[in-house]
């Protein structure tokens, strides 16, 4: 049997084993690259990355990038190689995830916000701890340079990556955050890729936040028709306050939970219940999420990526979610990176855009806005959909799109 190393034609500066991953044996190594791209002798870093072998391998490789920022790929691509999307796309495609520079185990920036035994009290006074991001700087900064882990330099990671593997075009699929990720790669290398899918679509023109106050307004909307009187409640509650739950865990927990329509109802009976004066269960409920979504990020690569891309472009900060960044990127003090990032991208790369109707992170408009710019792009709106797009329809469109902008 041939060995997955030789078959993927590894370049010199690959270092690379086989491995089993999620149970099929796959290459797993990493590349050294400049931790700084603008110093390439200094300090390196070592990007991992896992390539699972197609069985047919008649298609060119699919790269997949997380969304976050902070996920690591490597892990989230176990479930991915579980789901009927991994599935097809393996029938004729090399497979291959990356832990981005900041994540997993390239690098990792992480921070620990909250302590093991906090109390929901505890996790939800802030939604950024200002001792614990100072405390988590101040240790990361010992041994990273916390401006060099942009989406920029991920990208130019991701293509060294992608050449040391031996392969000359490829195929993206990203969501949410790694939609943004996905058109700075067609920015800076657009000539190595044949086709793009991108769910949860965030242009890097939006810079995330602005959007996402309109569309919390539509999402709180949407719920409300389910649990009428939900978004007064919410007003409510947001305007008059929760005893232990500052206004930005409030809403970023609400805005969260609707990343999945089907929480509406329930989530309107917790509010309910706090406004009825028995803010406990809602309190709960939202820890329990906040302490998921920080366990699941990177968060120093999080605001590394956040206060340098986004933050420095948004001049208007009344939204109470926006506040709490600014306030932790004061601390996190990295360098903002060029205003040419939040440039629009335009490609003739076919590229396929999927977006829930009611996405309270990165509402459909945001797809149609980038659609300008890309004479071969396709938006596809999923009804009553938010940000989680597991769909049976979105894996068959996007599989079918790859094999056809390679035909």
């Amino acid at each position: 049997m041939i060995a997955l190393l030789a078959a993927l034609m590894l370049g010199a500066s690959a270092h690379a084993h086989d491995c089993y991953y999620a149970d099929r044996i796959a290459t797993c190594g990493y590349v050294s690259v400049p931790e700084n791209r603008a110093k390439p002798h200094g300090r390196t870093i070592d990007v991992q990355f896992v390539a699972v072998r197609g069985a047919q391998r008649s298609g060119v490789p699919v790269f997949f990038i997380a969304g976050g920022p902070g996920q690591s790929m490597i892990d989230v691509g176990r479930a991915v190689m579980q789901t009927d999307l991994g599935q097809t796309l393996r029938a004729r495609h090399d497979l291959v995830f990356i832990d981005q520079r900041g994540t997993g185990s390239s690098h990792p920036l992480n921070c620990a916000l909250y302590g093991a035994q906090a109390t929901p009290a505890q996790v939800l006074a802030s939604l950024f701890p200002p001792r614990a991001i100072a405390a988590c700087r101040k240790r990361l900064s010992a041994n990273a340079d916390l401006s060099a882990y942009t989406t920029q330099a991920a990208a130019d990671d991701m293509n060294d990556v992608r050449a040391a593997l031996g392969y000359k075009r490829i195929a993206l699929w990203g969501v949410s955050y790694g939609s943004e990720f996905v058109f700075e790669y067609l920015r800076t290398h657009e000539s190595s890729v044949q086709s793009a899918v991108v769910e949860d679509v965030a242009p890097p023109q939006f810079r995330v936040f602005p959007p996402f106050e309109r569309g919390a307004s539509q999402a709180i909307a949407y719920a409300d028709r389910s649990s009428p009187g939900f978004a007064d409640e919410v007003a409510l509650l947001e305007r008059e306050g929760v005893p232990a739950i500052s206004r930005a865990s409030l809403v970023n927990g609400i805005l969260e939970a609707l990343t999945d329509p089907t929480n509406g109802k329930m989530l309107a009976m917790l509010v309910r219940q706090a406004v009825l004066h028995d803010p406990k269960p809602l309190q709960t409920y939202l820890a329990q999420r906040r302490q998921r979504e920080v366990q699941d990020l990177a968060m120093g690569m999080h605001l590394s990526v956040t206060c340098a891309e986004n933050m420095p472009f948004i001049a208007h900060a009344a939204f109470v979610i926006v506040q709490a960044y600014r306030r932790a990127c004061a601390v996190w003090n990295v360098q903002p990176v060029s205003a040419s990032f939040i440039a629009p991208v335009r490609s003739n790369v076919p590229v396929l855009m999927f977006s829930g109707a009611y996405d309270p992170w990165t509402p459909p408009y945001e797809a149609d806005e980038a659609l300008r710019y890309l004479p071969n792009g396709k938006h596809v709106v999923i009804p009553d959909a938010g940000h989680d797009l597991d769909r049976p329809s979105l894996t068959a469109q996007g599989a079918a799109f790859i094999d056809a902008a390679g035909s």
